[in-house]
């Protein structure tokens, strides 16, 4: 009866690859609780899964640390990217803001003010900012 510790079970791929990592970690506390419920009367009937029940344990406490360290870094590259929008909006409210200050000083027909009022014009106009490379 031992070796059937580590016999793979048919199916499980298949069924596993349906599963979010959430029902996979549930899964296996459960597994686990069931088994260590049971150990005793495991043991009685010829299978001592002592040994597996630790390294179960173990694997669940590494997904779960992994779990909420994944989330930490999810919501810190959430709050990165706020602060990263919220910085170029500024700048490009500051940018745009000085434009029409330059503009407005010197003249919509100087050829400074016609240079600086078409970078965004050219950024905007997909056909004007040239063939993209390919990577």
């Amino acid at each position: 009866m031992a070796e059937l510790q580590n016999l793979p079970l048919r199916g499980v791929d298949e069924q596993m690859a349906s599963l979010t990592e959430a029902q996979k970690r549930s899964f296996v506390r459960q597994v686990t609780e069931i088994i260590s419920s049971n150990k005793e009367e495991l043991k009685k009937q010829g299978l001592d899964v002592s040994a597996k029940l630790k390294e179960l344990q173990e694997k669940i406490a590494a997904a779960e640390k992994a779990e909420d360290e994944q989330l930490r870094a999810q919501a810190a590259a959430k709050e990165k990217t706020t602060n990263s929008v919220k910085a170029t909006t500024e700048a490009y409210q500051l940018a745009s803001a000085q434009v029409e200050a330059i503009v407005g000083s010197i003249g919509k027909t100087d050829p400074l003010s016609t240079k600086i009022k078409n970078i965004r014009d050219a950024m905007a106009n997909e056909a004007l900012r040239g063939k993209k490379q390919q990577a």
